[in-house]
């Protein structure tokens, strides 16, 4: 299935948001048209997401092509590069992103970890990722609507795309493993707990369950949940986990809103229409009328 392109000029927005222990700064110059640029540097790490055509991205030591709509590149800080189109015009949609530890955290997470872990030397290319492209994807557009701009949905949405980016870091990068001096009980309760809600947010699961996946009692997990996400109750990372991947499904499918709820653990389609508008701020239909109006998938 094809993924809607956004033609049309995007503007330059900046947005700042908290995850778990790290502070991010967004900003962006929107979606545009590629010329020859001189080569250069940025103090940020630079998202290039191409939304049609193919370029070449050259940096010191190699360069690499870029197609629509099957990549996403990472460029990290300090590195020099530029873009240069082929014999037909293309177009990509960039942001960059600054972060840092909030003051008076204790140990660095395991998103701070993976983080400090991202290539530092060359671009990352990320072919066919599908839910990073579209999470990516769901930000250039809401930021590129004229007249729906919603700097709370940026925001979220943004949230969402860091997200996936960490998570897909995380299983290639090479951060400690749990037989490592480094990994301590902290850090493999987390990734526990990633992997045990990631694969069953589609059930009925209860703070029970996850207590009895990690060895804890339900009192226990009240105190480990909250120090691990920053104030979390479980329900809050269970609805965080569900929406996430109600917004692939509503982006990448043409499945009714109203069958979306119960593939994403909701038992009850009015208590997924409520969590989502708690969520976004919009119900999910009009999220998908929003980014589909104008540019239907195929």
């Amino acid at each position: 299935m094809a993924l809607p392109l956004v033609p049309h000029e995007g503007f330059d927005f900046s947005v700042q948001f908290d995850l778990e222990d790290l502070l991010f700064h967004v900003q962006s110059n929107g979606s545009h048209n590629i010329g020859i640029s001189s080569f250069h540097t940025h103090r940020a790490l630079e998202v290039q997401l191409p939304l049609s055509g193919h370029y070449c991205l050259e940096f010191d030591g190699g360069s690499l092509e870029l197609t629509a709509p099957e990549d996403l590149c990472l460029i990290p800080a300090g590195l020099t590069h530029r873009s240069s189109p082929g014999l037909r015009p293309a177009r990509q949609f960039s942001l960059f992103l600054f972060w840092q530890r909030k003051p008076g955290q204790g140990r660095p997470s395991l998103l701070a970890q993976t983080l400090a872990c991202l290539p530092k030397d060359v671009p990352l290319r990320l072919h066919r990722e599908e839910p990073l492209r579209a999470s990516m994807l769901a930000v250039c557009q809401e930021a590129s609507m004229p007249g729906l701009f919603s700097e709370s949905l940026l925001r979220v949405l943004l949230q969402q795309f860091c997200l996936l980016l960490l998570r897909h870091c995380g299983q290639s990068a090479s951060i400690p493993s749990p037989a490592s001096a480094a990994w301590d009980a902290e850090s493999a309760q987390y990734h526990k707990i990633e992997q045990f809600m990631q694969r069953n947010f589609a059930t009925g699961i209860t703070q029970e369950d996850l207590a009895r996946e990690l060895c804890v009692s339900r009192r226990q997990l009240s105190r480990i949940l909250p120090r691990l996400y920053e104030g979390a109750t479980f329900q809050k990372k269970l609805d965080e986990i569900r929406m996430h991947h109600a917004l692939q499904h509503l982006l990448l499918t043409d499945t009714p809103v109203e069958d979306i709820a119960p593939l994403v653990g909701y038992t009850s389609t009015s208590g997924f229409f409520v969590a989502f508008k708690r969520t976004f701020g919009i119900s999910p239909g009009a999220y998908r009328r929003a980014h589909r109006k104008e540019h239907p998938t195929t």
